[in-house]
């Protein structure tokens, strides 16, 4: 009898990349509306950069995403102090 394979990246396959060595994955429930909006931003910038001609031709929603909650974490600090 074969055994079952579990969903996901096999055991051993994961990236080290340093740069996503500082993130960690994460699920949230958001607003139907935001989550477009930030899906739109996200295409918008993509645009614009590869307009510009950049080598980075595409702006992740990852990247759209950190930006938003970086911006709200440095807002709150700035009026709470640092967490």
């Amino acid at each position: 009898m074969e055994e079952k394979r579990k969903p996901g990246r096999p055991v051993g396959t994961k990236r080290h990349d340093p740069e996503t060595a500082k993130e960690q994955r994460a699920t949230f429930i958001v607003r139907k509306d935001i989550l477009q909006k930030i899906k739109l931003l996200a295409q918008a910038e993509s645009r614009r950069v590869s307009i510009q001609g950049d080598q980075e031709a595409a702006v992740k929603l990852k990247v759209v995403v950190n930006d938003a909650l970086d911006q709200y974490v440095t807002k709150y600090e700035k009026k709470h102090g640092s967490l």
